[in-house]
């Protein structure tokens, strides 16, 4: 797999996402700052609980003009059901970030529909060459200890994992030295589930597991969908996606 970061100018990589990607972050388990810190990454990780595609918008509004030398999104667990407004508001974010390195995850197939979630994400590595996909649907359908009872939020190894598969597609970074950055976005009031937040014991818990990566030259969001639900299983993790 090719290591994305090497086409990197710099360190710096914001990290999009909804209660997934919100789990790994320092106010959960922190799970994805060790992970890239180690590699020299400087991470911001901007995720929320209960966010549609359209978050990015906000994020990039926010924080694009803070510069950034890579990007990874993990959007889509929480899917009003309608593909060309995903797509559209997906392509813009990438062109956006462009032309910088993009990592983009699929989501888990929890529900049918998250296939047409997931094709689009192809469709954008296929289209742009400065895109990547690291595919977390299949990594997540291949091992069951990684998602609770929903098959969606995050067990305690599962967030390391998610860790680990981000950091093994962005390899070491070009510049060193690396840091956590503090986020921008840290409001879960919008999950459909409250979870109770408890201390985090972080998971000493590594993957091996290489994602499946495609780099072939390579905005109103629908109605809410009350089952996209994100962070994690357990009280330690934002409640829904």
């Amino acid at each position: 797999m090719p290591r994305w970061g090497a086409r990197a100018l710099g360190n710096r990589v914001l990290l999009i996402g909804d209660s997934v990607m919100a789990s790994t972050s320092q106010r959960y388990g922190g799970e994805m700052c060790d992970a890239l810190v180690a590699l020299g990454w400087q991470a911001e990780v901007d995720a929320e609980s209960g966010r549609f595609v359209d978050f990015g918008d906000r994020v990039l509004d926010e924080r694009l003009a803070a510069g950034w030398d890579a990007a990874v999104i993990l959007l889509g667990n929480n899917y009003g059901e309608d593909q060309p407004t995903y797509r559209r508001y997906l392509e813009a974010m990438v062109m956006r970030l462009s032309p910088q390195p993009v990592v983009l995850l699929t989501v888990t197939e929890f529900k049918p529909s998250r296939a047409e979630v997931n094709a689009v994400i192809f469709e954008m590595a296929q289209k742009y060459p400065n895109v990547v996909m690291l595919d977390w649907a299949v990594v997540s359908a291949a091992d069951p200890s990684i998602t609770g009872a929903d098959g969606l939020h995050l067990t305690d190894p599962g967030r390391s994992v998610l860790a680990q598969q981000v950091a093994e597609v962005l390899g070491t970074a070009p510049t060193q030295p690396g840091k956590c950055l503090a986020s921008s976005f840290r409001d879960d009031s919008s999950a459909t589930e409250t979870a109770t937040p408890t201390t985090v014991k972080k998971s000493t818990k590594t993957t091996t597991t290489v994602a499946r990566a495609t780099t072939t030259p390579v905005t109103d969001p629908a109605a809410t969908d009350p089952a996209g639900t994100d962070p994690g299983t357990s009280g330690s993790s934002p409640g829904t996606g």
